[in-house]
């Protein structure tokens, strides 16, 4: 290749050098001129909720527990073999009733304040005498006074009572013959364990218990949960064939379990106010139960993270748009606020929360 030739293929390819460099240059500007410009505020959108109009309500969903405290009945002096049983647990007594009999000889239950500590034989004199003279009188037996003196009307009131039971009429009235308690009727508690046919007795042994006239209502949780249970706080117990308004009445703690036992009291009384036979008289019963921790309020529904609050304490959102409206709550349930001062269909701002 001759000189000359060499110098014009390198000079054509300078050329086409400049020419691409050119090119892309201008390229280059052309891009830039016709490229859209970048949204400054696209990464700063914040993401919007729709104002909703509806209900915020809370409950807590308990177990609460049920159980009849029992009192022990004066103690039984028969001694002997119980030959029979009369009664049955959550039976309601009277006075003049027979709760079971030892030795074929029934023991009966009567009202008074004084128990048996003696028998009551002709002459003498006490108020343990008037009991028993009030309590023959109210079966129809006596006709004398009350006045605790066991003379002859009261021998022959004796005398007719034994011989309605079946028994040998001596006129002495034996302390192995009743149980007296200070209040009838009552509902008794019976332990077939401590009160059976064939069980022997020595006398002096409470075979019979009585229950109280309402049961006790109680809830076991966590002092978290007692924090949210105020004695303002409703809660209806489930029954159900019924349900019943209680609220906390006092609280102590559970060593054993490291739990707090929270007691219940009904409206006027007790939690289950005049159908408290619907429950069980054996062991715990436990019902299902709701606290409302908030009671239903209608309004409009936000999320709580939209609502601010500025320099003056007042609370406010931010619209879609940017403009601030002044909102008042009404209650706060989960991350939802209930406000006025906003619409249905409204869109407010979710602070914190951007776009990506």
């Amino acid at each position: 290749m001759t000189r000359s030739v060499r110098r014009l293929l390198l000079a054509r390819l300078a050329l086409a050098v400049l020419l691409l460099a050119l090119g892309g240059g201008a390229g280059l500007a052309v891009g830039r001129l016709t490229a859209r410009p970048a949204d400054p505020q696209a990464h700063e959108r914040v993401i919007t909720a729709a104002v909703e109009s509806g209900e915020l309500s809370e409950t807590l969903s308990l177990t609460v527990e049920a159980t009849w405290p029992a009192r022990a009945l004066s103690k039984s002096w028969a001694a002997g073999v119980v030959t029979s049983v009369e009664i049955r647990n959550g039976d309601r007594i009277r006075s003049g009733q027979q709760l079971f009999a030892v030795d074929l000889e029934p023991v009966t239950v009567i009202a008074g304040a004084i128990p048996m500590f003696r028998d009551i034989t002709p002459g003498v004199k006490g108020p343990d005498v008037s009991q028993v003279q009030r309590f023959l009188a109210a079966e129809g037996l006596y006709s004398g006074p009350a006045d605790g003196i066991a003379g002859r009307g009261t021998a022959m009131a004796v005398r007719a009572w034994q011989s309605r039971l079946g028994l040998n009429q001596t006129g002495v009235l034996q302390r192995r013959d009743l149980i007296v308690v200070p209040t009838l009727p009552l509902t008794v508690q019976v332990d077939p364990r401590v009160l059976t046919v064939g069980k022997e007795l020595s006398g002096g042994e409470v075979l019979v218990r009585a229950f109280a006239p309402e049961p006790e209502f109680s809830i076991r949780t966590t002092k978290a949960v007692e924090a949210r249970l105020t004695p303002q706080t409703p809660i209806t117990v489930d029954a159900g064939a019924a349900s019943w308004a209680a609220r906390v009445r006092s609280s102590s703690p559970d060593v054993d379990s490291g739990q707090v036992v929270l007691r219940l009291a009904g409206e006027r009384g007790a939690v289950c106010a005049d159908a408290c036979d619907l429950v069980p008289r054996s062991g715990v019963v436990r019902y299902p139960a709701g606290a409302e921790l908030q009671r239903p309020v209608r309004g409009s529904l936000v999320p709580s993270a939209a609502i601010l609050t500025d320099a003056d304490s007042r609370t406010l959102v931010v619209l879609a748009d940017g403009s601030r409206r002044p909102v008042r709550i009404l209650a706060t349930v989960a991350g939802r606020s209930c406000v006025t001062g906003v619409s249905a269909g409204q869109r407010v701002r979710v602070p914190g929360t951007l776009a990506g």
